[in-house]
């Protein structure tokens, strides 16, 4: 194993064997995220959620949701994997979120990428009327095929 004042010497059947240390990384990991995705949301005085998805691989998308509360502070809500950024597995993300505690009755303001899917399942969730910004930062992108990550503070 690999420690920055120097290399472990590995002792087979020790536990110390980059294998065995996946292994746990991943267990102790897995029980983290699923702690995380049930924690109560209910205390949360949340004014505005981001959704968004990000491309892994040609068949992976990581579905996250954050909210911002009144004082800026962020909170990472949630997570989910799907093939695709569709209605389904956006749907799977919300229905954990209220299942947690978030209030569907409270209005708050969505940013989202300007995926259909995102805005259908807001819209069919939270209401029709539930007000709705797409990202800038993936509207500049997304119109000029040209955005220079960094330039974020300008737009």
């Amino acid at each position: 194993m690999r420690l920055p004042e120097g290399d472990l010497p590995v002792t087979p059947g020790d536990g110390t064997s980059k294998s065995a240390a996946s292994r746990r990384f991943v267990a102790l990991s897995a029980e983290r995220l699923a702690e995380w995705m049930a924690s109560d949301l209910s205390q949360l005085d949340l004014l505005v959620i981001q959704i968004d998805g990000l491309h892994i691989t040609d068949d992976l998308v990581m579905v996250a949701a954050l909210g911002i509360d009144g004082e800026g502070d962020k909170h990472p809500l949630a997570v989910i994997e799907g093939a695709t950024e569709n209605a389904a597995v956006v749907q799977a993300l919300i229905d954990n979120l209220i299942e947690r505690g978030l209030d569907p009755k409270v209005t708050r303001l969505f940013i989202i990428d300007g995926a259909k899917a995102l805005s259908k399942v807001i819209r069919r969730t939270f209401g029709a009327h539930a007000p709705i910004q797409r990202c800038q930062v993936h509207g500049v992108n997304w119109q000029t095929g040209k955005f220079v990550w960094g330039a974020e503070a300008d737009i």
